[in-house]
């Protein structure tokens, strides 16, 4: 009888034994995430689990990997091979738990990357392909022919490339420098720095470090569109009454608006081409920071190129915040990728990424956002915020 008594209550006490144990196996808090690389570099997952020191086990699918025991994995020379599904198995004194196998690695065909126009070194002769030369070239924007534009800072001009490799000079004058408005060789540039093109084959230039955005006919003829030649501010108004400070990137989109990445106000500004109405878009003047919010109550610091998207759609290289922002149609702000104060080179998705000083960028037709990196890299982000490097090596410069 007193064995049958005390029967129940051993079965109740190893039922709240297994119970406590089942809970406290690790808990897996940062699961692995998809990783998309071009063939030859590198991938890396990274798992975040709780527990009791913790050991893990990286399997590729389902099988386990051969000496990947920590709670990172990086596969240092992605090949074909390397496609599939990646998970890991976290084991302490108290159980193990397998992480989502939602890390699934697909392999882009490697870029093939060559030199159009232009020869490592500089000057400043229009000419074929290797016969010419540049001088600190920034932006580059292309039109609908597929001639390409060239911010060619410090001659002073605006280049023009055909698809051919033929590159001729459509504004400004080499080594002359000022801010005069007028046809090819006759304007001047201060500090020609971001280019951007729309349908018609105008292209609309940011003169740095004259303050002001500037428009190129597709015949070279040049004329002031907003803000006044050496005069620095953050007034929004109509053409030469509105202001800017050391204007940045520019993008244009289908439906006539300019957006500008006003670096120095740390605001994001858009002007009406056909008004030339500036008006500012996100940020407040003089105001850094890294707040996501709408319109004037966000915060950008020394955000440095912008892109705009089919949809409407800004995104941002917040470069001193190394991160990528994004501004939806009605002025809302989100970081897309990278985390605010936060540098370095890592692929990942959202704020797992990092960059380093970002800058010029622009979208493609499906929305992904290209961007150069400070790392002597280019970067792609996807609209979900993936970041990958698309060419390029960390810290490798050089003009293979």
């Amino acid at each position: 009888m007193l064995f049958s008594s005390v029967r129940p209550a051993l079965a109740s006490l190893v039922f709240l034994l297994t119970a406590a144990l089942a809970s406290a196996v690790p808990t897996i808090t940062t699961q692995p995430q998809n990783r998309t690389v071009a063939a030859t570099y590198p991938a890396t997952f990274t798992v975040t689990a709780s527990g009791s020191s913790p050991t893990y086990l990286w399997q590729k699918n389902g099988t386990a990997i051969v000496g990947a025991t920590g709670a990172t994995l990086t596969l240092a020379n992605v090949l074909a091979g390397d496609a599939g599904s990646y998970t890991v198995v976290v084991t302490d004194g108290t159980g193990s738990v397998t992480s989502s196998p939602a890390a699934v690695l697909t392999v882009d065909a490697p870029l093939q990357l060559t030199t159009l126009a232009g020869l490592a070194g500089y000057g400043t002769a229009d000419g074929t392909g290797s016969a010419a030369r540049f001088r600190n070239p920034s932006g580059v924007t292309m039109d609908g022919s597929g001639n390409l534009y060239v911010a060619d800072t410090n001659n002073y001009t605006i280049r023009k490339i055909t698809p051919a490799g033929v590159v001729t000079t459509l504004a400004g004058s080499a080594g002359n420098r000022g801010s005069a408005d007028g046809p090819g060789s006759a304007a001047r540039f201060v500090s020609p720095y971001s280019v951007a093109a729309d349908a018609a084959g105008n292209v609309y230039v940011s003169d740095q470090f004259s303050h002001t955005i500037r428009k190129v006919t597709s015949s070279g003829v040049v004329t002031t569109l907003a803000g006044a030649p050496g005069i620095g501010g953050g007034l929004d108004g109509t053409g030469g009454a509105a202001r800017f400070s050391t204007p940045s990137g520019i993008a244009v989109d289908a439906t006539g608006n300019i957006f500008v990445a006003d670096s120095s106000n740390h605001t994001i500004r858009q002007i009406v081409v056909a008004t030339g109405v500036v008006t500012t878009l996100a940020g407040t003047v003089g105001v850094s920071g890294a707040t996501d919010a709408t319109g004037v109550a966000a915060r950008f610091n020394r955000p440095g190129s912008v892109g705009v998207d089919g949809s409407g759609n800004v995104y941002v290289v917040d470069t001193a915040n190394f991160t990528i922002r994004k501004i939806a149609v009605g002025g809302v702000v989100t970081t897309l990728a990278g985390t605010a104060g936060s540098q370095g080179s890592a692929d990942g998705t959202g704020g797992v990424a990092r960059f380093n000083y970002p800058s010029g960028s622009t979208v493609d037709g499906a929305g992904n956002f290209y961007l150069s990196d400070g790392s002597a890299m280019i970067r792609k982000v996807t609209p979900g915020g993936v970041v990958t490097t698309l060419a390029g090596l960390v810290g490798n410069r050089g003009s293979s």
